[in-house]
């Protein structure tokens, strides 16, 4: 499970740094666009629509970033917990046969030894029930 907890830690810091960086290209795309950033001729300004609309893309284009980091890490995360999800699985089936099989055995051969011996009581009076007594059928 600790695999799993450091992959998760691993991808919010990859998700973390990503935004951030998304984050700084669009302040930095709206402080140098040509017409309206250091650069702009005089007397260019930025409107609030165009504002907004800057604004809006760099937070869809941070949003798609986002989704397909969460996405790879869905698959990772999915994969790492099948794996964890099967070896445990295994691990405890393989305990609960070692505890159980020894007591199933030791039962099985009890009951064919009980078994056998009635069988052969059986035969044994039934031979005994045929036989022919020497004090009276001779």
């Amino acid at each position: 499970m600790s695999e799993l907890k450091r992959m998760n830690k691993l991808n919010q810091a990859v998700a973390f740094v990503v935004m951030a960086a998304l984050l700084v290209a669009a302040i930095e795309a709206i402080a140098f666009i040509p017409s309206y950033g250091p650069l702009s001729p005089a007397g260019a300004s930025l409107r609030s629509a165009d504002f907004v609309t800057i604004i809006l893309t760099a937070v869809a284009v941070m949003l798609a970033a986002l989704a397909i980091i969460l996405a790879l890490a869905g698959v990772v995360g999915y994969a790492q917990i099948k794996s964890e999800a099967v070896k445990s699985a295994t691990e405890n089936a393989v305990k609960r046969v070692d505890e159980i099989l020894p007591r199933q055995v030791q039962m099985a051969v009890e009951q064919m030894r009980d078994q056998s011996s009635i069988d052969g009581e059986a035969i044994a009076n039934a031979s005994n029930d045929h036989a022919p007594s020497s004090a009276g059928e001779a």
